[in-house]
């Protein structure tokens, strides 16, 4: 009943009350964000973050260059750089013709063999493709030319997304 007595001091106190959960919502909300900022910034170091054993400063590197591309290789992956230099010339006019786009610039492709498994990947913006080609005379491979098929695949992504671009 007091409160109805003094209606100013009623809407002060109520203000008051008003204005400290305002406060208290505000001052959730600047938490919240910094430490959104903070997941956002440090997320992405830890998605690019490489294991210790990636780098492997004991391999040399070579070179093969041909009229369209570099392909770089270590040590015990010289055969699978020739051939893989030979097939990239061979499905060079199918895939450029296909999209009707040269590049300007050679593709480079980079031989690994450091891991268990066989894979590849295309890097548009660095124009380079990376295959991880362990030993590729194994039984359950099957008969099909899986580095060919690695290869035209990995570099139709690289041809395809230049062709693409809109500047």
């Amino acid at each position: 009943m007091s409160f109805f007595k003094n209606p100013k001091r009623h809407a002060e106190l109520v203000s008051a009350s008003s204005m400290k959960q305002t406060l208290n919502r505000v001052q959730g909300y600047k938490i919240l964000q910094y430490l959104s900022l903070l997941f956002f910034l440090f997320i992405p170091l830890l998605m690019f973050a490489q294991p210790e054993d990636y780098h492997h400063p004991e391999l040399e590197w070579k070179t093969i260059e041909t009229d369209h591309f570099l392909v770089h290789y270590h040590q015990g992956t010289e055969r699978t750089a020739n051939k893989l230099a030979q097939i990239a010339e061979e499905v060079y006019p199918a895939v450029t013709g296909l999209y009707q786009y040269e590049p300007g610039n050679k593709t480079q492709f980079i031989v690994k063999d450091v891991a268990d498994y066989s894979n590849g990947a295309a890097y548009f913006y660095d124009n380079k493709v990376e295959i991880w080609a362990e030993n590729l005379d194994y039984i359950l491979r099957g008969t099909h030319n899986w580095l060919r098929d690695v290869v035209t695949h990995e570099y139709i992504h690289i041809i395809s997304l230049k062709k693409a671009l809109k500047f």
